[in-house]
């Protein structure tokens, strides 16, 4: 972990990832420094898991922090900024989930300081069970059923004490009539039926048309580890520096994304050459850049449009929100296994 500096130093949002961080840390070298910023509203870690750390005489530190509204996230990138402003030329992790950090990373990285987020996988939340109440009668079956046999029986003798001679001449009339009302009647109704059809079906149209996506860009699966890089330039602008890095780490990883980044941020005609391929329509940029993330993890396409869907729905206004839908959507395992893959550049996929 301590690639670009002599050590990593990890700096923990505990009020966000409760004691997860603990689980995320699974290469860390006793040259590593670890600061656990808490406060009262934090999980306390058991001594179990506290252990699973301390024991390998990891430098590890806990910051208590002054209350207040986003107080603990101040802090830690206050202490963050002091670290850097000391010129200690090490790696830089903020482990927390919100990605309100996500703008003191790429203010950071593109001045060249090795700074990101790791995210942590949290446990998925209770869903709330509602109990159903069945009625139940005074009647028990057999009584009812009694019941039902007596109002049958008298019905049947008042119908047959009704029963009169009738002209059958006027009966045969009357059928006539009722068959000529009806074959006009099922005419008409057929007719309305035809007329209703056609304009559901117009509608239907209509509505596809405007709802229909611009025919995806995408040709084949890249080769390369630097055909992905260039595949990004299609959705994200190579002038949004910040962005592409985001988007380059979550899809290569912190060591490999840097790497590309330092190499297209050096390079001119790199730069340029990405640049012409940036594709202006919105709904092509977010298909490609989804698509990328599905290649790239050896996904299929067969659930492209659900997941643009869930992208674009009103109520994908928060990552939580966007985990909900996914999992909603493709039921828990799959929905979770989407949701790692694009959490990390949720905030892009809603600004395209």
């Amino acid at each position: 972990m301590g690639l670009f500096g002599n050590k990593t130093i990890y700096f923990v949002d505990s009020e966000n990832v409760n004691e997860k961080w603990i689980e995320a840390l699974t290469d860390i070298k006793k040259s590593d420094e670890i600061i656990v910023f808490y406060t009262e509203k934090s999980t306390h870690a058991s001594y179990e898991n506290i252990s699973k750390i301390a024991d390998g005489d990891v430098n590890l530190n806990w910051v208590k922090c002054f209350t207040g509204t986003n107080a603990l996230d101040f802090q830690l990138s206050t202490e963050l900024g002091y670290r850097i402003a000391k010129g200690e030329r090490n790696t830089f992790v903020i482990i927390s989930n919100d990605k309100g950090y996500d703008a003191i990373v790429n203010y950071w990285v593109v001045k060249g300081i090795k700074v990101s987020r790791l995210g942590v996988e949290m446990d998925p939340p209770k869903k709330n069970r509602r109990t159903r109440t069945t009625k139940t009668t005074g009647l028990r079956s057999g009584r009812t059923s009694s019941v039902t046999r007596i109002s049958s029986t008298k019905a049947a003798g008042s119908k047959a004490k009704a029963v009169k001679k009738v002209d059958i001449n006027k009966v045969a009339k009357a059928q006539k009539d009722s068959k000529t009302t009806t074959k006009a009647a099922t005419k008409t109704t057929s007719k309305a039926a035809t007329k209703t059809t056609k304009d559901t079906a117009k509608k239907k149209d209509n509505k596809d048309a405007n709802n229909q996506l611009p025919k995806s860009l995408w040709k084949r699966k890249p080769s390369t580890e630097m055909g992905y890089v260039e595949g990004i330039g299609k959705s994200v602008s190579v002038k949004e520096l910040s962005n592409y890095h985001m988007v380059l780490t979550n899809l290569l990883g912190q060591e490999t994304g840097t790497k590309y980044y330092h190499q297209i941020k050096d390079d001119k005609a790199l730069r340029d050459k990405i640049a012409k391929t940036y594709i202006a329509n919105e709904e092509q940029r977010l298909d490609y850049l989804v698509r990328i993330f599905l290649s790239y993890n050896n996904k299929g396409f067969t659930d492209l449009q659900k997941i643009l869907n869930v992208i674009k729905d009103r109520k994908c206004d928060s990552l939580n929100n966007f985990y909900k839908l996914l999992t909603e959507n493709f039921r828990e395992e799959k929905g979770r296994t989407y949701y790692n893959i694009f959490k990390g550049i949720y905030s892009v996929l809603k600004s395209i």
